[in-house]
């Protein structure tokens, strides 16, 4: 079971600099567009990361210039070639990221704060994102709605200051249709 993991905790374990979370889970979707089920290896996943220039990368909703770049000299750097390589040979496969199950919060952005009743962050922030949504870490004017529990500290004010819909878990529930 060790030896499956999904293209998206791939990505975000390498270790790229700037590449976080969101950033693996918005090129992973970028990648498994290109692959169907049967081609999705980690060689495959090297040849789609080298048919990336840093201009292309930039067209990526969220990428700019600096994090392009590191992730060109990343998957140009031989060690890293042959570190995928041998993940590869020792049997690590990779397995698609989890599809939408709807397209309720499609384009929304949220931001997860405070303590929920019924669901961790995580589990949240995967809700959101099969669901469609897109999880930011700061509360900002392109933030749609916070999501917000117990003791939510300063992004709740923030989003009160900008007017953004704080929603209590209940009413991101509903909204998701659970």
């Amino acid at each position: 079971k060790a030896k499956s993991t999904t293209l998206t905790r791939l990505i975000f374990a390498l270790g790229i600099r700037h590449v976080g979370e969101e950033t693996a889970i918005e090129l992973a979707h970028v990648i498994e567009s290109e692959l169907d089920q049967n081609n999705f290896t980690i060689t495959n996943f090297l040849l789609q990361m080298h048919r990336f220039s840093a201009e292309k990368l930039q067209e990526i909703e969220g990428f700019g210039e600096k994090l392009a770049t590191e992730i060109i000299n990343w998957f140009n750097d031989e060690k890293n070639i042959e570190y995928l390589k041998k993940l590869e040979k020792v049997g690590i496969q990779l397995t698609k990221t989890t599809q939408s199950l709807s397209n309720n919060l499609n384009g929304k952005s949220f931001v997860v704060t405070g303590t929920l009743k019924n669901l961790s962050r995580d589990q949240a922030k995967q809700k959101i994102r099969e669901h469609g949504g897109k999880i930011q870490s700061s509360v900002s004017a392109k933030t749609d709605f916070v999501l917000c529990g117990e003791n939510p500290g300063s992004k709740f004010e923030k989003a009160q200051k900008l007017g953004i819909t704080v929603l209590t878990e209940e009413q991101f529930l509903q909204m998701i249709g659970v």
